[in-house]
């Protein structure tokens, strides 16, 4: 499920400008392209012996794939983020469904540059750090709806897409304000053909464009037509109309949403490259609020998948449910953000006290069970070890201020001019872990650190932040929300660069902006992950938010569920991203 608002407190990390691992100079060619439709297939084919997705299965057509999220209210309008859309719209470019899950699995949500592959694109080049030319595939089409009639998908539609977007033409003088973070680097999109568009960004810096075009919440390719016959604010169902593998055929607020598979789409599986996609006939999406039943609607089969579950979940389902799969998804871990603009976290002196305040190595063997050690980490992933400095290769001075210290952690306080302690709220949203909440309280409260819990739903809290009238803390407690994120690596410094809206600390500090300017300008990805490592490591000694460390969530399916290797981002619902889908069968 595509959305702009995660949950937690995720309105604070909007996958904005998002970092790939790798890329190649501007100035080459990419060539990596698919089987386009020629003929339709509706056998199927299996693979070349030797491939690594052998084990999953061979593909079989039909049946139905059943999966759930935590709410439904979708939302048809362009100008708003669409539930399900990538089941009927696609982008430009899409993760390597060939490429080794050992080589990377595809779990999280971030995905380097070199891992994408063409979707509606065939090829694409650099012909400067600040243009990029794409070529589209010949030979795709709408669906076969009315006003849009199945007609082949072209370079226009990509410029109407984004005149659109930014309100620089096709009729459209305003930018869409939900969208604007999204397209801030890019200046103009011209179709020089029926399948030639060009792309002239603001920023110098090609990485930074390129993630600015694969991040698939623009990817909505709605055709002229059905603005003409709809209306650009329309909220119509009817107006749900792409080139994707799916068409959308009912919905039904709080309770449903279906799809179908589209009888002219133009798309072929690459692992199987003559076999005409999708493999379901049908995705079902069910409402259900509760993690709990869906737990329960997965063990007797009324559900097919479900992620974001904790170890003893995870534990629960093994011994019960053994014929279950399951897969490891690293995420990161709580952390409390302090407001370094306000006493009495503009002392360093106080943000050291509590992070040497938590026992990280007990936490992690008794409230997470083992699973993780506490190894403690900067903001980004240690798994991206292209652009972090793993914890043994600290500084011996900055180790020190990880380690449990609660004697070292008063003495700070003293120094700070409080001797006797102090007093101080932080807000959380209420659908956080506050259990692990008050494991950190019951730590702070030793060494006379007293906080008050403030609960409450999101729509209480993002007016607070928004206004910039919270308390001096914040608590970001979902899995995934706090220290070792697996978001783009950039994305992490982004939210400690000033005046971000993801930036709760509020902190600003010019050695940081320094380096953060520098990320924003690299000439290549060498540096950049040079000055990623360097700002991760300043991140991690000014404690402008004391984390824990990264954790793990757990993805399980069914064993009829066939195709998948635990690909795709689960978040509240556990829905992975809907382009996978396609590519996933059933076998009951």
């Amino acid at each position: 499920m595509r959305k702009i608002l995660f949950p937690g407190l995720t309105i604070l990390v909007l996958a904005t400008l998002v970092f790939a691992a790798c890329t190649t100079k501007t100035s080459t060619t990419s060539s990596q392209s698919t089987t386009t439709k020629t003929t339709s297939s509706t056998g199927v084919t299996t693979s070349q012996s030797g491939n690594w997705w052998d084990k999953l299965g061979q593909p079989k057509y039909g049946g139905t794939i059943t999966l759930y999220t935590s709410s439904l209210a979708p939302s048809f309008n362009y100008n708003n983020q669409m539930v399900f859309a990538s089941c009927w719209y696609e982008s430009l470019f899409v993760p390597d469904w060939t490429l080794d899950r050992s080589i990377w699995s595809f779990a999280a949500s971030y995905v380097p540059d070199q891992y994408y592959k063409g979707g509606l694109a065939e090829t694409w080049e650099w012909n400067d750090a600040q243009t990029l030319t794409v070529k589209i595939r010949q030979g795709i089409t709408y669906q076969n709806v009315a006003p849009v009639n199945g007609r082949e998908f072209t370079a226009t539609d990509i410029q109407f897409n984004f005149d659109r977007l930014l309100g620089s033409g096709s009729g459209f003088t305003e930018a869409i304000p939900t969208y604007a973070p999204f397209v801030s680097t890019i200046q103009k999109v011209t179709a020089k053909d029926n399948y030639n568009v060009e792309f002239k960004f603001k920023n110098p810096t090609s990485w930074i464009n390129f993630r600015s075009i694969v991040e698939s919440v623009m990817q909505n390719y709605q055709a002229p037509e059905v603005v003409k016959e709809y209306g650009a604010d329309s909220n119509d169902t009817k107006t749900a109309i792409g080139t994707g593998p799916f068409m959308f055929t009912d919905v039904t607020d709080g309770v449903s949403l279906t799809v179908t598979k589209s009888s002219n789409y133009w798309g072929y599986d690459e692992r199987y490259p003559k076999n005409h996609l999708p493999y379901a006939d049908q995705i079902k999406l069910l409402c259900i609020p509760d993690q709990s039943t869906a737990i329960a609607s997965l063990r007797t089969a009324k559900i097919d998948m479900v992620g974001n579950l904790d170890w003893k979940q995870a534990q629960s389902l093994e011994k019960i449910n053994s014929e279950l799969q399951k897969g490891e998804v690293p995420t990161g871990g709580p952390a409390i953000e302090l407001r370094a603009d306000i006493k009495p976290f503009d002392d360093i002196r106080v943000r050291t006290a509590l992070e040497m305040s938590l026992d990280r190595a007990k936490i992690a063997s008794g409230y997470y069970g083992g699973i993780v050690d506490g190894t403690p980490c900067g903001l980004v992933s240690p798994s991206y070890t292209m652009y972090t400095t793993p914890f043994k290769d600290w500084p011996a001075s900055l180790q020190a201020e990880y380690a449990y210290n609660p004697d070292g952690a008063k003495k700070l306080l003293v120094d700070a001019g409080y001797p006797n302690g102090l007093s101080v709220s932080v807000d959380t949203p209420s659908n956080a872990d506050l259990n692990i909440l008050q494991v950190i309280k019951a730590y702070f409260a030793d060494i006379d650190v007293n906080i008050e819990i403030k609960s409450m739903d999101m729509v209480a809290l993002m007016p607070l932040i928004n206004s910039g009238k919270y308390d001096p803390m914040v608590f970001s407690g979902g899995p995934g929300a706090g220290f070792g994120v697996t978001a783009a690596p950039n994305m992490a410094t982004n939210w400690r660069h000033y005046g971000d809206m993801g930036n709760t600390c509020r902190n600003n500090d010019p050695k940081y902006e320094e380096i953060y300017a520098k990320i924003q300008s690299a000439a290549n990805v060498e540096e950049a992950q040079t000055l990623i490592q360097q700002a991760d490591m300043y991140i991690a000694s000014q404690h402008w938010a004391v984390g824990l460390f990264p954790i793990m969530t757990y993805n399980f399916w069914q064993p009829y569920l066939k195709g998948y290797s635990n690909e795709g981002f689960t978040s509240s619902g556990g829905l992975v991203n809907e382009w996978y889908l396609a590519r996933f069968w059933v076998e009951k």
